[in-house]
């Protein structure tokens, strides 16, 4: 997986304060059973999805992130820690 958040920031570049708080979700499997091992290492499920969702929308201090949605399930390959 790349890191580049290039697509991100120029989804942002053309915002401006209200609205300009922009939030990119890398929404993993999003199902309410994966179907698979690889589909169980980038599960979502749909209420964390739904939760994901609106804590981006009524985020009062987000300008501009980059989340990877992914549950916390032990074969997941992304971190649940913040980076940046």
């Amino acid at each position: 997986m790349s890191e580049d958040r290039s697509e991100e920031r120029a989804a942002c570049s053309g915002c401006s304060k209200p609205p300009g708080d922009t939030a990119g979700l890398r929404i993993g499997t999003c199902e309410p059973r994966p179907r698979d091992e690889r589909a169980l290492s980038t599960s979502l499920s749909p209420d964390d999805c739904a939760r994901l969702v609106d804590a981006s929308l009524r985020s009062e201090a987000l300008e501009f992130a980059v989340v990877w949605g992914v549950s916390a399930n032990t074969r997941r390959w992304w971190s649940l820690a913040a980076r940046w």
